[in-house]
């Protein structure tokens, strides 16, 4: 499902993408801005530890999806980054979404950016997932999951895989 404002991207092409991207898969200290969610008796939880679960029915939920929000990936330290793959709630739209690199969280790279081209997007047991691929040596990695097109719309992320090779 994909949004229809000005900050959506056009529907991605289905493209066969290959299961594995060069490197290891990473488990990186993430921290987000805008996912935290409120329970009926108040008590406030934050879903990030859902992006690296493993588990593609567990989600992060960002609060007020016309609104970006930021997803910082920390390697611990500098390492070769061969690509990533985000896999969307079962109902989430797609946003626009920019991904950046940094080797010392400041100086960032971008190094994908849907909102200039289509992402590449698969469908896998179920669930839609967005590959990008890229090389450079970096610590930290920034998901900036921009705004939907309404308050309503649901933009939830059941999995991100980062990939990456030690520094030699």
């Amino acid at each position: 499902v994909f949004g229809k404002g000005p900050y959506q991207t056009a529907p991605a092409q289905i493209k066969d993408i290959p299961d594995l991207f060069g490197g290891v898969l990473q488990n990186p200290a993430v921290s987000c801005s805008g996912s935290c969610i409120y329970s009926a008796d108040g008590e406030m939880t934050d879903t990030a530890d859902a992006l690296f679960d493993g588990n593609p029915e567990t989600e992060w939920i960002p609060f007020a999806p016309m609104a970006s929000q930021t997803i910082l990936m920390d390697l611990k330290k500098e390492k070769t980054v061969c690509g990533i793959r985000i896999t969307p709630g079962k109902n989430a739209v797609l946003p626009p979404y920019r991904i950046e690199g940094s080797a010392a969280s400041s100086g960032w790279t971008i190094l994908a950016d849907s909102t200039l081209r289509e992402p590449s997007v698969t469908e896998k047991n179920g669930f839609r997932e967005i590959s990008e691929t890229f090389s450079g040596n970096y610590r930290y990695i920034k998901l900036l999951w921009l705004g939907a097109e309404s308050n309503t719309s649901v933009k939830t992320i059941a999995e991100i895989a980062l990939y990456a090779e030690e520094n030699g």
